[in-house]
C-alpha cells in the first residue's frame, strides 16, 4: 500500500505491524494489537483523523500509558498509546462506520510542528540518544533511531511540515509553504493552483514533478503514474502539497526532532 511498516509490541503484548508515518504523531492501534491485561488503567479519550479532502478516516480512541518495544532491545519509556474504539470513513461525502478492529495501525513519528490531539511520538520516549530522530531508509528496507548515520545532501526546516518548491513539467519552481513530507501519505497531493488538473481528480499520467528545498536544492524527481496510484489534485492554496511516500522510496530521509519546536528533515546520500 505504498507505505513503510515496522513491528512493535505494546506493554508486552502481541507483535503489531504499524504504518511508520512522518505525517502524524502518536501511536494509534486497533484493539487486537494490544493485551488489555497488561495495559493498565485508561488515561483519557480522543479522536484523530487521517487523510484530507474527500477521503478521511476518523478514529475514536482510549489512551493508556505503556512501553513500546521496537525489537533489538529498543524499548521506550512509558508513553501514550491510543487504542481505537470506533472508526468512520468518509469518501466523496459518503460516510461509513466500521468496527474498531478495522482501525488503521499508525506510528506517527512527526515532530512538534504538527497540530493534532496526540502530542508526542513514542520515538521521543526512547532511552539515551535514540530519541534524537529516526532515519527512514526505504531503499535499504530499514529504520534506525538516534543520530543521522548517513551524510545529508541537503535539509529543510520543519519535520514534517516544511517549505518546498515544486516544478511541474520543467516549469518555474513554485513555493509551497506548509508542505508535508509524509511517508504515510500514499501517493501524495498536489494543489490545483500548480496547474496539474482539477480538484477531485488526479495529476495526469506522465506529468513530471521536481521538488526542491526552499533554497533551490533538488530533492527528488517524480514521473507520475496512472490513477488511482497518482497524486490527488486538491483545492486550496499551495500549502496543501503532500509528497506522499515517493521520496522515501527514492532516498533515505532522516527526521530530527531538533530544534525542539520545529525539527529538521535531512535528505541523505
Amino acid at each position: 500500500m505504498n507505505r513503510p511498516y515496522v513491528d512493535v509490541s505494546i506493554a508486552g503484548g502481541p507483535n503489531s505491524q504499524v504504518i511508520l508515518d512522518t505525517g502524524s504523531r502518536g501511536l494509534v492501534v486497533p484493539p487486537q494489537d494490544v493485551n488489555f491485561a497488561s495495559l493498565g488503567a485508561p488515561t483519557g479519550t480522543g479522536t484523530v483523523t487521517y487523510g484530507d479532502g474527500g477521503n478521511t478516516v476518523t478514529e475514536n480512541y482510549t489512551t493508556y500509558s505503556a512501553t513500546v518495544n521496537f525489537g533489538n532491545g529498543i524499548i521506550s519509556q512509558p508513553t501514550k498509546v491510543a487504542v481505537v474504539t470506533s472508526v468512520t470513513q468518509t469518501q466523496n461525502g459518503q460516510t461509513t462506520n466500521f468496527p474498531a478492529s478495522d482501525g488503521l495501525p499508525v506510528l506517527g513519528i512527526g515532530g512538534s510542528n504538527l497540530v493534532g490531539p496526540l502530542t508526542t511520538s513514542p520515538v521521543q520516549a526512547l532511552p539515551g540518544t535514540l530519541d534524537q530522530g529516526v532515519l527512514l531508509n526505504e531503499p535499504a528496507g530499514t529504520a534506525q533511531f538516534g543520530a543521522n548515520p548517513l551524510t545529508a545532501l541537503t535539509s529543510s526546516s520543519g519535520a514534517p511540515v516544511t517549505t518546498l518548491k515544486v516544478s511541474v513539467n520543467g516549469g518555474t519552481p513554485v513555493t509551497v509553504s506548509d508542505a508535508f513530507v509524509d511517508s504515510g501519505g500514499l501517493w501524495g497531493d498536489v494543489p490545483a493552483s500548480l496547474g496539474t488538473g482539477s480538484a477531485g481528480g488526479y495529476v495526469p499520467q506522465g506529468t513530471t514533478l521536481t521538488v526542491y528545498t526552499a533554497s533551490n536544492v533538488a530533492i527528488y524527481h517524480e514521473t507520475v503514474g496512472a490513477a488511482p496510484t497518482a497524486p490527488a489534485v486538491v483545492s486550496g492554496a499551495n500549502g496543501l502539497f503532500n509528497t506522499g511516500n515517493f521520496p522515501f522510496e527514492t532516498i533515505p530521509i532522516y527526521l530530527s526532532y531538533n530544534p525542539l519546536n520545529t525539527g529538521t528533515l535531512f535528505y541523505d546520500a
